[in-house]
């Protein structure tokens, strides 16, 4: 099967993205886990298959790496890595990973952090109002972009818009846009969905090609 590394601030929709994505690829015969890779979720909307939480060597690593970050989460995610549970519910069904990791962190400190490119067969960066610039959809553009460059694998960006009613996968293209992809043509194609109301999502398969 195959699994999506889920990425992205905070409260862009992180959880009912992954919940919500796996129901509806479920009423199109797959079969799926998710599981929750956020140490520090006090309250989750779902319950997961698979929870960093009742990991003792991840909590053995924190108890070790208290206030060093990057070396618990470089820890956490190496964990996840060798985990046999995870690699099950990876070999048997398709894996939504939940991640709540600072994105800088898997920027700067990327050779630490090599094994979160190694869970994810498919990288998703999930925007919500939050991550949005004056600039359109530019920074969630130039981030996925970074870390193309950083892990070698396609990152697909995805905008987030709770609310809306009909959700666009092709906008206009504004200067920063065309800058990044050097052609002043070429629309802002950064899908939206709703995650609430499951809208946008056979778009959203069909460009992760999984249907």
């Amino acid at each position: 099967m195959a699994s999506l590394a889920v990425m992205g601030p905070p409260g862009s929709g992180k959880s009912t993205f992954c919940f919500n994505f796996a129901k509806h690829m479920q009423k199109h015969g797959e079969k799926t886990a998710i599981a929750n890779a956020n140490y520090f979720c006090k309250h989750i909307t779902y319950k997961p298959d698979y929870d960093v939480r009742d990991n003792k060597e991840i909590k053995k690593a924190y108890r070790k790496y208290e206030d060093q970050w990057p070396k618990f989460y470089a820890a956490m995610l190496e964990i996840m890595s060798h985990d046999k549970k995870l690699s099950a519910l990876r070999e048997n069904s398709l894996l939504f990973l939940d991640f709540s990791i600072p994105l800088e962190y898997l920027l700067f400190f990327r050779h630490q952090m090599k094994a979160f490119y190694a869970l994810g067969d498919k990288t998703i960066l999930l925007s919500g109002e939050n991550f949005r610039t004056h600039s359109g959809d530019s920074a969630i553009r130039a981030t996925a972009k970074l870390m193309e460059n950083v892990s070698g694998r396609q990152v697909t960006p995805v905008f987030n818009r709770p609310g809306i009613e009909k959700p666009q996968s092709a906008r206009q293209a504004t200067l920063i846009d065309a800058l990044l992809t050097g052609d002043p043509d070429r629309p802002n194609d950064i899908l939206e969905i709703n995650a609430v109301e499951r809208l946008g999502f056979d778009a959203l398969a069909k460009e992760l090609r999984l249907c």
